[in-house]
């Protein structure tokens, strides 16, 4: 069901390989976990292995329809499933 909003989806380096999400979890990811994840890019709490593995698996799940609320890309509003 993907991450809570207060759980880093990438944890510490000793539980890493324990708890991070893979591509094609099949989790689902909300408008607001994605913002999140981008905030702490942006204040260089996420690595760029980290981010590249969160960019694909990001990827995937909009191309496989797993983000709640997601945008339309021409209209800008949210798409409903």
């Amino acid at each position: 069901m993907g991450c809570s909003p207060r759980r880093r989806p990438f944890p510490s380096k000793d539980n890493r390989a324990r708890n991070t999400l893979q591509p094609g979890s099949a989790s689902l990811y909300s408008r607001a976990q994605i913002s999140e994840m981008a905030r702490l890019r942006r204040k260089g709490a996420i690595n760029d292995a980290d981010w590249a593995r969160w960019e694909y698996e990001l990827v995937a799940a909009g191309r496989e329809g797993r983000v709640v609320a997601a945008l339309d890309p021409v209209a800008g509003i949210p798409v409903t499933r």
